[in-house]
């Protein structure tokens, strides 16, 4: 068909936009096209403020089409004590899947239960997704063997998977892997969409949440433990932690007030004797893709290689022991000197493993409760400012998603992060947290839902 001029000029405008060159009819050569205007900043919302007046923030990036409910953030780097390259970002659900990796009634047809890991440049663009199965919940880049494989968990109530992610290959690859039989309780809970006790805990009574690498060995968090009012197998003198109710101290499990105690006692139906907190989790070998998990940290002393009875730091003033009640095991840190720490949520306290290893029959613990404005409180991520790798080109900034309002958001200090510092996810705050009594000091406050926390060092 003939074109006219007019179609052709249509034709020449679309080819540039598409090739983003122009043609320089003096010289017959083509040239490179202006860059296209840095579209605007996505701003703040109004309603979040700053306290302090010391830090300053920005929206890093906000849900991408099809996904929502931004969570862990995990930066990646390319050897060891290396700058940070990028950083992941995970997205728990397109469709609502419940922590259980199921798919509510009512989700729209042809809905899937999955979530996806997002990979962000430094810039917050968008450098790949990647489809993880279930509830996404907890992520570690494992470096024992390579520096392009993510370590992902799903389904933190029940139904616990283990995803193992290479994302150096084009596309990225994802192996799922579920419990073995030794590491799964004949215990079932129920589906909270349809009634049935189809979903299947792990020993502790529940799924897998956080990950954290120490010593060549991942450990996770036991999530969503078996929980009851009234705690039997007490040791004598030996009072609970802190309450589920309340925050406060417990004399030999009696606290009131419906309180709800970590079991520490056998599951029925599993090997669990001890309340497991944290496990140590290792692939099987074989074609059989499972993994396996091994009590690692436990709510009570009762069980080596554990010696888990604590010293109170604040709750418990003269430092007697106690067992932990440990109800809502969920976020994790490593500090400077590579301890664990343990959020056990619900219960508005951290938990401090010191020198955790799997067959350690000598590591301690202690409790940190965490206060707000005199009241305890509870927090998400919390993280340790990293110190500067060697290389670094740029300034640390701290990494926040807000879950419910569906954006990630970049803060920078006023003369930059002190390495050492602590801060947290407290619901609809950030704040900092003094480590040695457990008060939260809010930097920024409104958000909707803080969840995950990070610090980026490029």
């Amino acid at each position: 068909m003939k074109k006219t001029l007019s179609s052709l000029a249509v034709s020449m405008t679309v080819m540039t936009a598409l090739t983003g060159c122009v043609f320089d009819n003096s010289s017959g050569t083509t040239v490179a096209a202006p860059p296209a205007a840095t579209p605007p900043a996505t701003p703040v919302p109004t309603s979040i403020t700053n306290p302090s007046g010391s830090y300053a923030i920005s929206v890093f990036a906000t849900n991408p089409a099809g996904s929502t409910k931004p969570d862990d953030i995990v930066p990646v780097q390319t050897a060891a004590n290396s700058p940070d390259s990028a950083v992941f970002i995970a997205y728990q659900d397109r469709s609502d899947v419940d922590p259980m990796g199921n798919i509510p009634t009512g989700a729209p047809i042809g809905a899937v239960a999955q979530g996806q890991v997002v990979e962000y440049d430094l810039n917050g663009n968008i450098l790949q997704t990647i489809n993880i199965p279930g509830h996404i919940d907890g992520m570690v880049q494992n470096t024992v063997n390579d520096y392009h494989t993510l370590w992902v968990t799903s389904d933190e109530d029940a139904n616990p998977k283990l995803s193992i992610v290479n994302f150096s290959a084009s596309p990225a690859t994802v192996t799922t892997y579920t419990a073995d039989a030794a590491s799964v309780s004949a215990v079932t809970v129920p589906d909270s969409n349809n009634g049935s006790m189809n979903n299947i805990p792990l020993q502790h009574g529940g799924g897998l949440d956080d990950l954290k690498l120490i010593g060549n060995n991942v450990y996770v968090s036991a999530s969503a433990p078996a929980t009851t009012t009234t705690p039997t197998n007490l040791p004598p003198l030996l009072p609970y932690s802190t309450s589920w109710a309340n925050g406060a101290s417990c004399g030999n499990g009696t606290c009131g007030n419906g309180t709800v105690y970590g079991i520490n006692q056998p599951v029925a139906g599993t090997a669990n004797t001890n309340g497991a907190i944290q496990y140590q989790i290792t692939l099987n070998s074989g074609a059989s893709n499972t993994y396996h998990v091994t009590p690692v940290v436990t709510t009570d002393g009762s069980t080596t290689p554990t010696t888990m009875l604590s010293n109170g730091i604040a709750a418990l003033t003269s430092n007697n022991s106690a067992i932990l009640n440990a109800t809502d095991t969920d976020s994790t840190a490593i500090d400077p000197n590579g301890d664990l720490w343990i959020d056990s949520q619900q219960d508005g306290e951290l938990i401090h493993v010191s020198n955790i290893k799997p067959t350690n029959t000598t590591q301690t613990t202690s409790i940190l409760p965490l206060t707000y404005g005199g009241t305890s409180w509870t927090i998400d991520d919390f993280r340790w400012v990293p110190t500067v790798p060697t290389g670094a080109s740029g300034s640390t900034f701290m990494l926040v998603t807000d879950t419910t309002g569906g954006y990630v958001y970049r803060i920078v200090a006023n003369g930059g992060f002190t390495p050492g510092q602590v801060f947290a996810a407290a619901g609809n705050m950030i704040t900092s947290l003094n480590m040695t009594t457990g008060v939260l000091t809010p930097i920024f406050i409104n958000f909707q839902a803080t969840h995950g926390l990070n610090f980026v060092t490029p």
